[in-house]
């Protein structure tokens, strides 16, 4: 494990093996619904269904989300499970997270129904699936920027995945820091409340 500051964002990365990662995001996490729990209806500490259903008082808690790429993070070339990643992915689940699927995919229908069966079998549930329009302009770094802006009107982001650099903030990191990170290793990383991974090419 080793630690790398960017000054210009004010930010400090940890590269270490992606288990210790996701355990480290997990307990984040963990730690921010222990604060403040959400439930399915989207309400804190509600102790009757029927209080929310009628309009009573009741201590909204905002939405959250999570969002996660495909391909090097979720799942490998031959579509097995990334197990730390699937793991963090289960855990935002149960936690009533929401989580968005994120990929430089191209839209298509046979890419749509290809992803949605392999996720069922490996028992994936999500909120969303976004895929990058078919175009020859497509760019994933202007794509995901849009995206997670537009999810962040909907939710409050607390964990991005993702195994490139577009799939991240890029304005958070310098290019230095970029090319101290060694392909065969995984970054994680703080900033605005999001806990950040970005997962080696080589898993």
């Amino acid at each position: 494990m080793r630690f790398i500051s960017d000054n210009n964002s004010h930010t400090t990365c940890m590269i270490t093996d992606l288990q210790t990662l996701c355990d480290w995001a997990s307990a984040w996490i963990l730690f921010i619904c222990t604060l403040h729990p959400c439930s399915s209806l989207g309400v804190e500490n509600v102790e009757n269904v029927e209080n929310v259903e009628n309009g009573q008082n009741v201590q909204t808690v905002e939405k959250r989300a999570a969002i996660f790429d495909i391909d090097g993070t979720l799942l490998r070339e031959d579509d097995s499970l990334i197990a730390p990643v699937h793991t963090l992915l289960l855990l935002c689940s149960r936690l009533n997270i929401l989580v968005y699927i994120l990929t430089a995919r191209q839209e298509s229908e046979f890419d749509r129904r290809v992803i949605t069966r392999v996720f069922t079998g490996h028992g994936i549930s999500y909120e969303e699936l976004r895929m990058m329009p078919r175009h020859e302009q497509a760019d994933p770094y202007a794509f995901k920027a849009k995206q997670r802006e537009l999810i962040s009107a909907q939710a409050n982001i607390v964990l991005n995945v993702g195994d490139n650099w577009y799939d991240h903030d890029s304005t958070l990191l310098t290019s230095f820091l970029e090319k101290d990170i060694r392909t065969d290793e995984s970054v994680g990383w703080f900033q605005q409340n999001i806990c950040s991974i970005k997962v080696n090419k080589n898993i």
